[in-house]
């Protein structure tokens, strides 16, 4: 008789002992199982937890709906049929474990090359988040696909099919955190598509990198972190200890992707300037009205942008955010005079255009200026630009209270400041 049990935790507890029938309604599973670099030898009492035992686990919980793997990383034994390894008595072959109720997996302490490997052994069609903590491989500097908590045979199979192993598509998934130590960590994401992405969190948690004196790492560059960069619902993103600098462009390469983005949050990040000048930066959009030209300001990037947040940014600049706010809130330069301010000239008389061709007009000259191509972006992002109105400070130091208040004579309805 199936067992009414919804939820269940393990603990360095041999699944196997438990009568089988205790999955079958299975719909929280937490697991808890140290990490082991070898197969223990038989005649061992202590429980390992591998690949293939992982996968005959969750083939007895068809309503599985929660899956937790704790400071937990099993040895990987098993292949899928497509990798094209050889049976041998060191591996199983097995196809993927169906799981089609899962909505949320959270995996503690994998090293990057990991994360892609696993999650391909399952078939999650409705996954809705994903809450990945990486650890970085004590070996810094080694390509990430090499960095494993699997040695011996299995080991060298997987170093000879790991390059094979298939992209992946995760077409339900809406929340994507990844907590990541170490910048290898940040592209181990790399051959997986989340079309339906709404939030994304990124947090550097390198220890070394939260010490005083040492630098954090880059801001990643977005099509490096993810297969297919473009995010066009993407709505919140959270970025935490990062350095954002304007080299190579990063702010364009990773705001230019998400056209939707409504809340940005950065947490003890350095070098906002440059961040800040991109979402300052606007265009002239000709419009007509009952057959009147009229001129608007367009911004470059995020134009559905709302609210910012800002949490220990010590070297954030308040005049940086002021002309961001006025910039977006149309408190800067008269829309007719914005060329001028920008020391551009033009004098040119523009020819009237049908609604369908200006929007495809204006949504070219985005891409260009984002140097992004074959974007298909949706035109009435574009054609309706909102403007700041929530801002939160938290602990930066160049931005006084009375400055912060200020700036609600902007447009900005709700500003809070804590020192």
């Amino acid at each position: 008789m199936p067992s009414s049990l919804r939820r269940l935790a393990l603990t360095e507890i041999p699944p196997f002992s438990l009568p089988a029938h205790t999955f079958a309604n299975i719909t929280c599973l937490k697991m808890r199982f140290k990490p082991r670099k070898t197969i223990l030898p038989l005649g061992t009492h202590s429980f390992q937890l591998t690949m293939s035992k992982l996968c005959r686990i969750l083939d007895q919980t068809p309503l599985l709906e929660e899956l937790s793997l704790s400071n937990t990383v099993p040895y990987f034994d098993s292949f899928l049929p497509e990798d094209g390894v050889n049976v041998n008595p060191f591996i199983t072959i097995r196809t993927r474990v169906q799981l089609p109720y899962l909505k949320k997996f959270k995996w503690s302490y994998p090293y990057p090359g990991e994360i892609h490997w696993l999650i391909t052994f399952f078939d999650i069609p409705v996954l809705e988040k994903l809450d990945i903590w990486t650890e970085e491989h004590p070996t810094k500097g080694r390509c990430h696909d090499t960095q494993w908590h699997t040695l011996g045979p299995q080991y060298d199979l997987i170093s000879q099919t790991v390059s094979r192993r298939k992209s992946m598509t995760l077409p339900s998934l809406l929340d994507l955190i990844l907590q990541c130590a170490g910048e290898n960590a940040l592209i181990s994401l790399r051959k997986v598509d989340v079309p339906s992405l709404q939030t994304l969190e990124i947090a550097n948690t390198d220890p070394l990198a939260r010490t005083e004196g040492n630098l954090l790492p880059d801001l990643p560059r977005l099509d490096s972190l993810l297969r297919n960069p473009y995010l066009p619902h993407l709505e919140t993103v959270t970025l935490s200890r990062f350095d954002i600098s304007s080299v190579h462009d990063k702010d364009h390469s990773f705001l230019g992707y998400m056209p939707r983005l409504t809340s940005l949050s950065l947490d003890a990040c350095t070098n906002v300037r440059s961040l800040m000048a991109s979402l300052e930066e606007n265009f002239i959009a000709s419009e007509y009205a009952q057959g009147d030209p009229r001129k608007r300001r367009r911004v470059k990037v995020c134009p559905r942008l709302e609210a910012v947040s800002f949490w220990g940014c010590e070297d954030l600049n308040y005049n940086d955010v002021r002309m961001v706010v006025s910039a977006r809130n149309g408190h800067g330069c008269d829309a007719d005079r914005v060329l001028e301010c920008s020391g551009q000239k033009v004098q040119r008389k523009i020819k009237p255009l049908r609604k369908a061709r200006r929007a495809r007009l204006l949504k070219g000259a985005v891409e260009r200026d984002l140097g992004v191509q074959a974007i298909p972006v949706v035109d009435d992002v574009f054609l309706n630009s909102t403007g700041i109105i929530y801002l939160r400070f938290d602990g930066c130091a160049q931005v006084l209270r009375k400055d912060a208040i200020a700036l609600s004579q902007l447009g900005v309805v709700d500003v809070v400041y804590n020192e």
